[in-house]
């Protein structure tokens, strides 16, 4: 029917996207063409943010000047600079700190998008972004310095001077030392990255589709990133990382009580963060890999680590017994193991959604540009259920 309702937008087909492939039913994941399992084993976090934007990986070249670009806006601004002390001192979380803070990280007023009508070979006409070229430059630049808000929001949040980049090192390298105040052991830089590379495109979810919304209204892009983390904030799409390492750290606190845990949570209808999701039916390919990084991890660290990764395998394993006695089947998602992982890597709770921002900031990015390329302003229609208009 042509008036129907697909409450949450579920199942609707939206618009087009070369992006990203996500097929729930036989869970797997594609960033374009390439398996997950591929990027996450062979590629760099900037190897395929490269990729997103142009459709192949980079030469040696190519990622000489991508990242080049990538380290000009690791340099944040006098103005920037001076405005972040009292960003963090009014104590509102990092997320919002975030969102207002990028929404001013645009390099210049001038790069406000403007389209134009352009007509195809085959005759059709659509509407195009001018100088994507310069967009697209944009967009490499704010992916410098998010990273280095978050660092120095994290900092300063502990009293400690913020860092510049380091120049020595590449990008993932460089926001663990500018974290930490000192360089990370090769192996705990890889394990982070492959986290990130996990978290950076995933097809229309609710922030993508937000900075695709507000791209449609040819809104700057520093506007459509904030937008976008904004949407991340909620602790039913990047919150639920955080949510599943407190239940496992503070509610389950041990794996001896992961059976008690997941049946009271199961008898008063509570959610397992973490558990299950709105596309994948079959395994959700991150999780797979991040729940043998997050087992590696907790080995080689040991201690409250290796206590809270056991704690929720404990909790999938109770989980996946009670569910087959329903003969029903339900199983983690890419939060669920997530933050076992950041924790292991030295990163506060409070901060495990950022990081989800940083790796975000070229999927979302992507997404606009995507659009820019073909462009239409979104505006669905909403059925009014109000009272009937009165009458004279």
């Amino acid at each position: 029917m042509a008036d129907s309702i697909s409450r949450g937008l579920e199942g609707v087909i939206a618009d087009e996207t070369a992006l990203a492939r996500v097929d729930g039913a036989a869970g797997e994941l594609y960033y374009r063409q390439h398996p997950i399992e591929h990027i996450a084993g062979e590629r760099s976090f900037e190897e395929t943010a490269s990729m997103l934007l142009q459709g192949s990986f980079p030469s040696a070249d190519e990622l000489r000047v991508f990242l080049e670009v990538w380290a000009e806006g690791g340099r944040l601004p006098p103005a920037l600079k001076a405005v972040l002390p009292l960003a963090v001192a009014s104590g509102a979380p990092v997320m919002q700190v975030l969102q207002s803070l990028v929404a001013l990280s645009g390099s210049r007023p001038s790069l406000v998008p403007r389209a134009r009508r352009v007509t195809e070979a085959d005759g059709s006409k659509k509407s195009v972004v001018e100088d994507l070229a310069a967009q697209r430059r944009e967009l490499v630049l704010l992916m410098g310095r998010v990273p280095a808000l978050i660092a120095a929001a994290y900092r300063l949040s502990r009293g400690l001077e913020p860092l510049e980049p380091r120049a020595d090192l590449r990008p993932m390298a460089s926001f663990l030392c500018m974290f930490h105040g000192q360089e990370s052991p090769a192996e705990d830089v890889r394990a982070f990255e492959v986290a990130e590379l996990l978290q950076l495109e995933h097809g229309f979810n609710a922030s993508t589709f937000t900075a695709r919304v507000v791209g449609s209204t040819l809104a700057p892009l520093d506007a459509c990133l904030s937008a976008a983390i904004g949407a991340l904030h909620g602790h039913l799409h990047g919150g639920a990382d955080e949510a599943a390492f407190r239940m496992a750290r503070d509610e389950v606190a041990g794996p001896e009580r992961a059976e008690a845990f997941v049946a009271g949570a199961l008898e008063q209808g509570r959610k397992i963060m973490g558990m299950g999701h709105r596309v994948y039916k079959a395994v959700d390919p991150r999780a797979r890999i991040l729940k043998k990084m997050a087992a590696e991890l907790a080995e080689r660290k040991g201690g409250d680590a290796l206590r809270i990764f056991a704690t929720l395998e404990a909790v999938e394993q109770a989980m996946a017994r009670r569910m087959a006695e329903a003969g029903k089947a339900i199983y983690p998602n890419v939060e669920f193991y997530k933050g076992a992982v950041f924790h292991a890597l030295g990163i506060p709770p409070e901060y495990f959604t950022a990081m989800f921002v940083l790796a975000r900031v070229p999927g979302w990015g992507a997404h606009v540009l995507e659009l820019w390329s073909d462009h239409r302003l979104y505006r669905p229609k909403a059925r009014y259920v109000g009272p009937a208009p009165a009458t004279a």
